[in-house]
C-alpha cells in the first residue's frame, strides 16, 4: 500500500486473451492464447491474471501467442520485496524463488514480491513471501515464493497493450 500510494495514476489498456487447452500436459512454462498480431499484438507485452504478472508474450502469430510465464527455468527479473523495497532477483522454474537478497535484509513471510525490471510496468505484483532461507553459498538470503492461482486453471488473463519496454540498443 505505501507504494501503490507513492506511484501516479495509470490508465493501462489490456488486451483479453483466452489460454488454449494444455491438457494432458498441463506445462507451467508456457501457454498460448487467442490474440496475436492482428490484435495488435508486437511481442514482450505483460501478462496479467487480475493484477498479478504471470508472464510476457513471447512469440506472436498471426492470430496467437505464445506467453513465457514465470515458471520457466529461463526467466530472470528484477524485483523488490516487501514495503521497504528489499531487491532482489526472481528466478524462474517449477518452483519459483527471489534470490540474491542480502543477509541483513528485513523481509517477513508475507511480504509481497513485485516487478522492479524496466520491462515491465513498475510495481506490478508476482508472489508472496512463503519461506525465507539462507542461500547454499551463505551469503544471501533466498525466499521461496507462493503464487495466488494455479496456472492450470487459468481460463483468460489480460495483455498488457500500451507499455512500451525500454529500447535495449
Amino acid at each position: 500500500e505505501e507504494i501503490k500510494n507513492q506511484l501516479p495514476e495509470r490508465s493501462p489498456k489490456y488486451l483479453r486473451g483466452s489460454v488454449y487447452s494444455r491438457y494432458p500436459f498441463n506445462l507451467k512454462n508456457e501457454f498460448s492464447v487467442d490474440v496475436g498480431i492482428d490484435q495488435g499484438l508486437k511481442g514482450g507485452e505483460a501478462v496479467l491474471f487480475g493484477k498479478i504478472l504471470i508472464g510476457q508474450v513471447d512469440k506472436v502469430f498471426e492470430n496467437t501467442a505464445l506467453v513465457r510465464t514465470v515458471f520457466d527455468e529461463r526467466w530472470k527479473e528484477a524485483v523488490r520485496i516487501g514495503g521497504g523495497g528489499t531487491d532482489a532477483l526472481l528466478e524462474g522454474g517449477n518452483t519459483p524463488k527471489a534470490t540474491l537478497i542480502v543477509k541483513d535484509a528485513k523481509i517477513s513471510e508475507g511480504d509481497i514480491v513485485y516487478n522492479a525490471s524496466p520491462e515491465f510496468p513498475y510495481a506490478l505484483p508476482i508472489a508472496e513471501v512463503k519461506e525465507i532461507r539462507i542461500s547454499e553459498d551463505q551469503i544471501f538470503k533466498e525466499a521461496v515464493l507462493e503464487f495466488g492461482y494455479d496456472l492450470s486453471q487459468i481460463r483468460a488473463v489480460l495483455i498488457l497493450e500500451n507499455y512500451a519496454p525500454p529500447s535495449k540498443e
